[in-house]
């Protein structure tokens, strides 16, 4: 079938023969072909597109046309698709040509390595994986796990006075840049991405996942309820509502990348549930079949000697895939955490494993030997799991910015001089902005015991002066008046309240202003050293009676 965009059309069948050409015949007895295609024109070809034929694949070719293909078995549509691959492109495409892909074919990709740079490339999916070989001989370069994206978004790039779109992959550590060669095979390539990456399996490795090689899912929730719901009283005990359960797990199941968990959108009880939920359905649990065996056979939660059973734990969860051992170790370091706050949310260890155990081996709630197991690996966690004491400094809910900075400084044996100022700020959005905590903070709702926190060096600053000119805006502080006055004449342009602003240093991408009067306001300095002086400056006029870490 031909596909040209000027309406629907009908398969035809044809007799097929490929080498230099892919040449169609009406017949097994025709001498002549009635078309033929040079396979160095292939840009692409796709595999299984949605149509009436249920083993299909397409060939887009560089005058934008594309070609539409069908055949009666998988056998057929394997043994295809490899010889045109293989024909259509170079040797370092060859090997991964021998087993299933869903596309393959030249693109130009640019590199933060060379960001100025675009260069071309054939490329190959299959299944999450993108690999990316180079136009020689050689073996595949690269692969992309389309599964841990951190970002699938698409920009579009002014190219000789045309925009032209670009899909952007971001990965843990590198930005890869990638753009059609024209049009249409772009939106053919980014849709079959964009498929790739959704994570649309029931499987823990099928699953998007986050930098960490966790579930997206499980990290989104985690992540969560330590900001929110640690001092919950009956966190996990407590049922959400049915229905906006099933919308949040709909949502994450959809594309978990994209979802958003916020306190004024969210209620704890419900991301609780979804926890647990996805735990319980997923197909295959964290302790598979095997190490279920291994686990409820041998009774390993009766061995009496404490050392002996857990080291048993260890070597059982080694055996584990990447993915099962890292979910594992983020949820149970969750929990270890989760009762530890046993005295604000009334959660002990007993408790937690009992309402795991279920999720975590898929028992319908029976099995006393898999809650002690639980049990074991949420008290020893930190054994178990052989976590240094560094990453579990524990830091009081009621401890003030002063003692926490003392403390960090003492572990990184960084002495503190009489005249040393230092500042203390909790880092959101893996360190994009950074909230500062001041002395009084202790006393503050939001203070929680687990929110990551670094102290850095703070010059002492006088009393502010304008702004140096660069800018044209002149920003002057009031040390009594809560209020921020943006100046370019005598009269001020904005009236900002300081008292109720939450001032944060970096920049949130993709940050939105909210409903009502919240906004957010974005200001630069001319020097890292002028923005601490003004921050100071900020913070001394919000909080006059604070002193400054």
């Amino acid at each position: 079938r031909d596909e040209d965009g000027r309406g629907e059309t009908h398969f035809q069948k044809f007799w097929c023969s490929v080498d230099q050409f892919l040449l169609l015949y009406e017949s097994d007895r025709s001498t002549e072909p009635c078309l033929q295609i040079r396979v160095k024109d292939i840009v692409c070809l796709g595999v299984s597109r949605p149509n009436p034929f249920r083993y299909t694949f397409e060939v887009y070719l560089t005058s934008e046309k594309c070609h539409l293909f069908g055949l009666e078995t998988a056998d057929a549509l394997h043994n295809w698709t490899r010889a045109i691959g293989q024909a259509a492109t170079p040797l370092s495409c060859h090997c991964l040509l021998t087993r299933e892909f869903e596309r393959v074919g030249l693109l130009r990709y640019r590199a933060m390595l060379d960001p100025q740079q675009w260069k071309e490339a054939y490329f190959v999916l299959q299944k999450s994986n993108l690999f990316i070989c180079p136009q020689n001989d050689g073996a595949a370069e690269d692969i992309i796990n389309l599964n841990r994206l951190q970002e699938l978004s698409v920009t579009s790039e002014s190219e000789n006075h045309e925009k032209k779109e670009v899909l952007v992959l971001v990965e843990k550590g590198r930005t890869l840049h990638l753009q059609g060669v024209g049009r249409t095979d772009f939106s053919l390539w980014y849709s079959d991405i964009q498929r790739a990456a959704g994570g649309k399996g029931n499987t823990l490795r099928e699953q998007q996942l986050s930098r960490n090689n966790i579930p997206i899912i499980v990290d989104s929730c985690i992540a969560f309820i330590t900001q929110y719901g640690l001092g919950h009283e009956g966190i996990y005990r407590k049922n959400g509502a049915k229905s906006r359960i099933r919308l949040l797990m709909e949502e994450f199941r959809k594309d978990a990348r994209n979802v958003k968990l916020r306190i004024g959108d969210h209620f704890i009880e419900d991301v609780t549930d979804v926890l647990k939920r996805f735990f319980r359905e997923i197909d295959d649990p964290i302790f598979m079949a095997e190490t279920r065996t291994q686990l409820s056979n041998h009774k390993l939660s009766e061995i009496p000697q404490k050392s002996a059973r857990l080291d048993r734990y260890k070597e059982i969860i080694r055996t584990l895939p990447r993915v099962n051992r890292t979910t594992l170790a983020a949820l149970i370091s969750h929990l270890y955490r989760v009762q530890k706050c046993a005295d604000l949310n009334q959660m002990c260890t007993k408790n937690l494993s009992l309402l795991f155990a279920p999720s975590l081996f898929q028992t319908d709630g029976k099995g006393e030997h898999e809650v002690k197991i639980v049990e074991d690996l949420i008290d020893n966690y930190l054994y178990v799991f052989e976590v240094r004491d560094s990453v579990t400094r524990q830091v009081s809910p009621t401890m003030c910015a002063e003692e926490l900075t003392n403390q960090v400084l003492y572990m990184r044996n960084i002495p503190a001089g009489d005249k040393d100022i230092w500042m203390t700020f909790e880092a959101i959005e893996d360190g994009q902005l950074g909230e500062w905590l001041l002395l009084y903070l202790y006393t503050c709702d939001t203070c929680t015991p687990v929110s990551p926190v670094y102290p850095r060096p703070q010059t002492p600053a006088a009393q502010r002066q304008e702004g140096e000119q660069g800018s044209g805006v002149r920003i002057r502080v009031w040390q009594n008046p809560n209020w921020f006055l943006s100046v370019q004449s005598i009269k001020p342009e904005k009236e900002w309240s300081l008292k109720s602003m939450k001032i944060y240093i970096g920049i949130r991408r993709k940050l939105k202003p909210g409903p009502g009067l919240c906004s957010f306001r974005f200001l630069c300095c001319s020097s890292e050293a002028e923005m601490w002086d003004w921050v100071t400056s900020f913070l001394k006029a919000q909080v006059s009676s604070a002193v400054l870490l």
